[in-house]
């Protein structure tokens, strides 16, 4: 190896491990604030189980509904990184300007949608206080516009500030669900309204800290460059967004017994394996795409999914030999929510290929390789289809038998989805479609 190429890989190591550590610490706090919710919020439980169910399937519904959002982040992370002279950058500020037009449209559209339909919605989700429905809108449509500034910081690699405005999201999340569950005696609609002031914050910081990014002069020649790759990654996204929320969805929809709170309770701890490695994701996405288009060697794929692996398998084994232990600290010693215990072990394991997909589907994405998509897509809709087929057999199962079993479909399909994004990376760049890089 020569000279400069040593000492490139020395600054991408110590870069990466600098960067991905402040976001491990920023995750570490924004986790500890977010798992702290569930300490107000399992307050609920005591006076119903019923409300603090629809409470988690509720957080879990979010990333389904910003769907859109994931790709947006990716996509202005990779025009910005890309963007190496001033010519490009005006172009990423008027796609800025055409994106929030958009999404915001689509939303309306959406929340239109489901005003029509809110009887079968409410009856589905079996919602008593139909502002809590109104409040997880109001929630998606903050989702959808902090991304793009999200991913004007993270393409602009100012990680300081991704972290900032995580923690606060958490901090905020956790002050607003203690305010209005605790103080004022609220139930799900009251935690929905503690995640909305979160949000609020968090959108707040990406939008002053990235003010440098989007103010300015534009170009609109060529600012809907970004439809194209957006959908892809969007699509891209999707498949991990189903795999992360659909089961939540599923046993909400389908059982009545207030015991689906151990369910959610577990899915909390197994949830936290993944998030427990967002970050790695995040540093590495701008890094690949900036590689890709500049052609200067990174070896960041390797370090982040060696990270990935030590990370999540080191909180499964932890979770697998003390699995009273999270769900312990996660509901402050509360007492209701100790047969979930029975669940974490395989709630975690079933996860853990999902992390290492994900970093595997971020690398592909950020070099353009598109082709992967539809079978990703493919193995999301097949769990999606396979979870609706099964759902009137989980009925006559004992409860607890019943949600082994939608654990068990997860854990296949997030092999699956981890096989096709190893197979896609595996393959030489020349073998496989490469899109350009906007």
């Amino acid at each position: 190896m020569s000279s400069p190429d040593a000492a490139s890989n020395r600054r991408d190591f110590f870069a990466f491990f600098r960067q991905s550590g402040w976001l491990l610490v920023a995750t570490g706090l924004t986790g500890f604030f977010l798992i702290a919710v569930h300490t107000p919020a399992g307050q609920m439980a005591v006076r119903s189980k019923a409300e603090y169910s629809l409470f988690t399937t509720l957080l879990d519904a979010l990333p389904l509904l910003g769907i859109p959002a994931a790709g947006l982040q990716a996509v202005f992370a990779q025009m910005v990184a890309g963007a190496v002279d001033e010519g490009r950058r005006a172009v990423v500020r008027a796609a800025v300007r055409r994106v929030l037009v958009v999404v915001t449209l689509l939303w309306i559209a959406g929340a239109t949608w489901v005003w029509v339909e809110r009887d079968a919605v409410i009856a589905g989700w079996r919602i008593r206080n139909p502002v809590s429905l109104w409040l997880t809108l109001a929630v998606a449509l903050v989702s959808l516009w902090t991304p793009v500034f999200l991913g004007l910081l993270q393409g602009a690699q100012r990680f300081l500030w991704i972290g900032n405005a995580s923690i606060a999201m958490g901090l905020g999340r956790f002050l607003g669900v203690a305010l209005f569950v605790v103080l004022l005696g609220g139930l799900a609609a009251g935690a929905m309204a503690g995640v909305l002031v979160g949000a609020c914050v968090a959108l707040l910081i990406a939008v002053w800290s990235s003010r440098s990014e989007w103010r300015g002069p534009v170009d609109a020649t060529g600012a809907w460059a970004w439809l194209r790759p957006w959908l892809a990654l969007t699509l891209g996204l999707a498949a991990g967004s189903v795999m992360l929320s659909a089961d939540t969805q599923l046993v909400q929809w389908v059982f009545t017994d207030e015991k689906t709170a151990f369910y959610m309770a577990a899915g909390r701890v197994g949830r936290g394996v993944v998030a427990l490695t967002m970050p790695l994701a995040l540093v590495l996405f701008p890094k690949v795409a900036r590689s890709a288009a500049t052609g200067e060697p990174t070896g960041a794929l390797k370090l982040a999914l060696g990270a990935t692996l030590g990370t999540g398998v080191s909180a499964a084994l932890v979770c697998t030999l003390v699995p009273t232990l999270p769900i312990q600290v996660l509901y402050a010693g509360n007492p209701t929510f100790q047969p979930a215990a029975e669940l974490v072990p395989l709630f975690c394991w079933c996860l853990l290929p999902l992390t290492a997909a994900y970093t595997l589907i971020n690398n592909l994405l950020a070099r353009g390789r598109f082709a992967a998509v539809p079978w990703l897509l493919a193995i999301a809709g097949g769990y999606a289809l396979t979870l609706w087929w099964m759902k009137d057999g989980l009925l006559t199962l004992e409860l607890f038998e019943a949600f082994r079993r939608v654990l068990r479909v997860l854990g296949i399909f997030s092999l699956l989805l981890l096989a096709v994004a190893s197979i896609f990376s595996l393959r030489p760049a020349s073998a496989a479609r490469v899109a350009r890089p906007v």
